[in-house]
């Protein structure tokens, strides 16, 4: 039989290989994770965070029978844990069984998930997509793609229905992982993940053949010709600031934020990639109140939920963006204080 020393020595190592997994996987190397995933499991298979992050890995390399099959064991093994943890790994089991295409099954994984958390932003927005799916695909005209998209660009979930003419428009559904590697988790402290937005996109699928023959007329006009209005909402932020090509637009926009209501806006919709595109255009661009609003903004946004997670999977490349915004502001009262605040 084993000893106690034995077993707390083969938990030890089964976590130096899970923390090895997660270096591989947050530098965008999924195989390679994948194995150090595995060798934990082989050393502790009761653990649920090994097999929720091997399925992790396992979606990003497009093997979605292995995610689905880890996704189950996790649920299994972690039926006492926090509802964070098992609307993560619903949400995942869904995806894996879209990749399969198995949408009906991936209804209910996600009802499930909403069971325990029926706001769940991730399990609400594939929820919607895959609900609005069938009837663009019944038409045979539109073609459907849901990807999901890390740091290292790897493609994980995809649907496609057949597409008769290149004329006709594809809908890409973009789900970026606002925390980069959330699916990455820690077994302690428990954390809740960054979430995941959804961004809509209508394309021309007939654009790999040549110039757009029909391209909205909006498009051709540069953003800032447009009366832009304070966003509502913290989705209507991200999918308008997402569409701003120019940092002189995005600091336009930006100028309509008041900073007492940054927090409440983006309390369920603060993303990785809404840090960086306002972090870009503050350092290319500037506020109609100079830089002071600019360093004001900054300190909101750290005050934002979710926003000390956010930090965490910030990539290196990604921490430089941020600090070159700063870098705009050392002559600025208070600098220093509010880069504390993001770990500068």
């Amino acid at each position: 039989s084993m000893t106690a020393s034995n077993l707390s020595q083969r938990k030890a190592e089964a976590e130096a290989f899970k923390a090895k997994g997660n270096d591989l996987f947050q530098s965008g190397n999924s195989i390679k994770a994948f194995e150090q995933y595995s060798q934990a499991i082989d050393l502790d298979s009761t653990n649920f965070i090994y097999y929720g992050n091997r399925a992790a890995a396992a979606l990003k390399l497009n093997r979605n029978q292995e995610a689905l099959s880890d996704c189950e064991h996790a649920l299994r093994l972690s039926t006492d844990a926090s509802n964070a943890h098992r609307t993560k790994f619903f949400y995942r089991k869904a995806s894996s069984l879209v990749g399969l295409n198995r949408s009906q099954d991936a209804l209910q994984a996600l009802d499930n998930g909403l069971a325990l958390d029926n706001a769940h932003p991730q399990l609400l927005a594939l929820k919607q997509k895959l609900q609005q799916a069938p009837g663009a695909n019944k038409s045979g005209k539109k073609k459907i793609v849901i990807e999901e998209v890390d740091s290292s660009k790897d493609a994980v979930v995809e649907e496609a229905a057949p597409v008769k003419k290149s004329g006709k428009k594809k809908i890409v559904i973009e789900e970026v992982d606002s925390s980069k590697d959330a699916v990455v988790e820690e077994a302690a402290p428990v954390k809740k993940s960054g979430k995941k937005k959804i961004v809509i996109e209508e394309v021309d699928s007939s654009k790999e053949a040549g110039p757009k023959s029909r391209v909205p007329a909006k498009s051709r006009v540069p953003a800032s010709v447009f009366k832009l209005v304070a966003p509502r909402t913290g989705y209507e932020f991200e999918r308008k600031l997402q569409s701003l090509k120019s940092p002189a637009a995005v600091c336009e926009y930006l100028d309509l934020l008041k900073c007492d209501a940054i927090p409440k806006l983006l309390s369920q919709d603060f993303s990785v990639e809404i840090l960086l595109k306002i972090c870009e255009g503050l350092t290319e661009g500037s506020l109609s109140a100079g830089p002071k609003a600019k360093l004001e903004l900054l300190r909101a946004l750290a005050n934002v939920n979710r926003f000390d997670i956010i930090l965490d999977f910030l990539s290196k490349s990604e921490i430089s963006t941020v600090r070159n915004t700063f870098n705009t502001l050392t002559e600025t009262e208070g600098v220093v204080e509010v880069m504390q605040l993001y770990g500068l």
